[in-house]
């Protein structure tokens, strides 16, 4: 099974002791059931049930943990219960460490097909990381499919100069042309 990014992010954030500063689940009584290992291992296997399973009992002792509720968001995401996902990314997006809720709400949201709530991710999550390519890129596409060239134009041409992102630079093109011819 294909890791999901901010899984593997939160894999590697674990590994590297970041986000284990003071987390509560190496205190809590259910740390010796194994059932963090057991939750990220189901999930790795694709077993999102097991995973939510696991996850129970932490989230009940620790139920404001943000890294119980991304692994609890990635285990609805695989099951594709994107209401659910993006109820947990809501929910993330006041916690500790809200830049984890980004791609959990992006990737509801776009599965979802709600762009206007997609659009609203992007714009709250470019407020906690505004120099985020993909986030400014995706921001961009939005603007430019609702017809708010634009406000499309200026984060297009925010990316352009980047030799690394072609497709910026092929959409700014495409948006001033829409946009001349528009006049």
């Amino acid at each position: 099974m294909k890791l999901f990014p901010s899984l593997a992010l939160l894999i590697a954030a674990i590994a590297t002791g970041s986000a284990l500063n003071h987390a509560a689940f190496l205190f809590t009584p259910n740390a010796g059931k194994g059932l963090w290992t057991k939750s990220l291992d189901a999930l790795q296997k694709g077993q999102p049930n097991l995973t939510l399973r696991n996850l129970r009992p932490l989230l009940l002792h620790d139920p404001h943990n943000h890294v119980y509720l991304s692994l609890q968001a990635e285990a609805f995401r695989a099951k594709r219960e994107w209401v659910a996902a993006a109820e947990i990314g809501e929910r993330l997006l006041t916690s500790k460490r809200p830049k984890i809720a980004c791609d959990h709400l992006t990737a509801s949201y776009r599965a979802l097909g709600l762009d206007d709530k997609l659009r609203n991710s992007f714009e709250r999550c470019l407020k906690l990381e505004p120099d985020n390519v993909n986030g400014l890129f995706e921001l961009a596409a939005l603007y430019e499919k609702s017809g708010e060239l634009e406000l499309a134009e200026k984060l297009y041409a925010r990316l352009a100069p980047s030799p690394s992102f072609k497709g910026a630079r092929a959409s700014l093109k495409r948006v001033r042309q829409a946009m001349k011819n528009s006049k």
